[in-house]
């Protein structure tokens, strides 16, 4: 019984410490580069994975894929309240 104790105790503090350390990012903002990822999912196009030579940023193409297809995704789900086009 008192190891199980011991452990709930462990595991409370962990959750409590990580509470603790990522609680501000709740309420930050977007980081300049994430600016970078989400209008490279606006102009995503298969053949940017290839291209490494002429980017700007990390050359990362899981993320591109994944930002890309959440991009397509909500876009085309509903493209009056999540597609950039329409804001202009």
């Amino acid at each position: 019984m008192a190891r199980h104790a011991l452990t709930v105790v462990a595991v409370l503090a962990a959750a409590a410490l990580a509470w603790w350390v990522y609680a501000p990012v709740l309420s930050a903002y977007l980081v300049s580069d994430d600016f970078q990822w989400i209008e490279g999912a606006v102009v995503f196009s298969p053949a940017r994975l290839f291209e490494v030579g002429s980017r700007t940023h990390f050359y990362r193409p899981t993320i591109e894929l994944y930002f890309a297809a959440e991009y397509w995704q909500k876009s085309t789900a509903a493209p009056w309240r999540c597609s950039p086009r329409t804001s202009r």
